[in-house]
């Protein structure tokens, strides 16, 4: 009984102690956290070392605000650059009593690297951070921030702005005929082109998939070449005008667009900054597939379309 009123007088007697250590002494403490992203060096320095891009990724943009790029402000928290280095940056909460190392380190690859982010502070900063994870990650705790960055630059509808991914080839068999046009007359053209082929598919008694899509190459400042094209399920013969083309069983770049069909060059943008991010190479000319038809000018301002880009891949 004696031994056990000792041990309580003695843990009374120190916890003020340690009190006066945590809170009082400036014990060094560092924290540190990784992820590996998929994506090239360069492309996550920018996304991590530009305060502005940060609203992509952080949690609750709502209440984000970005001064001079050098001051990124969320609720009552705010980070102040204090300097930029070659692999990312140093920041300080407005106390200047805890620091934000942010340093992308390249792996060797291309196409990945990791993102790590060392928080240093005191102990007394630390400690109700430390307590506060035990009932759950917090959403701003650098593990869960680095996760959010993650996840934005390897999502492509968040990065690049569209569903765009490598797959399986889809249009293996493709029936095509190559016309010439006036840029004001395209559309009639595609009409005329796909009337032409889905009329000799009739003649050989084609039955089964036939998916619309075509090429289109600018020849003059007012002159295209035009390819229209018919994705086949199965091999039919072909007689000119008409040629059949077959591509093997390899992977494709695709890209999705939804929208306006005079805009589709933001779609090709993006599918090609996603191939250059990937270290992707064309192998030959992108074409376009048309998920909905428009039969007239309206139609074409609200298009489901996609995008192929064969890449030098196997």
């Amino acid at each position: 009984m004696m031994a056990s009123h000792r041990r309580k007088w003695f843990l009374l007697a120190i916890l003020p102690l340690l009190l006066i250590i945590v809170f009082f002494l400036p014990i060094p403490v560092s924290q540190t956290s990784e992820v590996t992203i998929h994506a090239s060096f360069q492309k996550t320095l920018e996304q991590v070392s530009v305060l502005s891009r940060w609203k992509f990724w952080w949690p609750d943009t709502a209440g984000v605000s970005v001064a001079g790029d050098t001051i990124f402000r969320t609720g009552d928290t705010e980070y102040r650059l204090r300097s930029k280095q070659t692999l990312g940056l140093v920041l300080a909460q407005p106390n200047q009593t805890v620091y934000h190392i942010l340093t992308v380190i390249p792996t060797g690859s291309d196409t990945t690297c990791t993102l790590q982010w060392k928080k240093l502070s005191y102990l007394r900063t630390a400690l109700p951070d430390k307590i506060s994870s035990l009932f759950g990650d917090h959403a701003y705790a650098p593990v869960r921030l680095l996760q959010r960055v993650k996840e934005s630059m390897e999502d492509p509808v968040k990065y690049y702005g569209f569903p765009i991914r490598v797959a399986p080839v889809e249009d293996s068999i493709v029936l095509v005929k190559n016309a010439y046009a006036s840029k004001a007359a395209l559309r009639h053209q595609l009409q005329e082109s796909y009337a032409s082929l889905q009329r000799y598919l009739d003649s050989v008694n084609y039955k089964g998939r036939a998916e619309k899509m075509f090429y289109v190459d600018s020849i003059s400042a007012d002159s295209v070449q035009v390819m229209a094209g018919i994705s086949l399920a199965k091999w039919v013969d072909a007689k000119p005008p008409f040629r059949l083309m077959t591509m093997p069983p390899a992977h494709i770049v695709v890209g999705e667009y939804t929208g306006d069909y005079k805009n589709m060059y933001v779609v090709h943008q993006a599918v090609s900054s996603f191939m250059k991010d990937h270290n992707i190479m064309p192998a030959a000319v992108p074409y376009e597939k048309m998920l909905s038809d428009p039969r007239t000018a309206q139609d074409s301002t609200h298009v489901r379309m996609k995008v192929y880009y064969p890449p030098m891949i196997p």
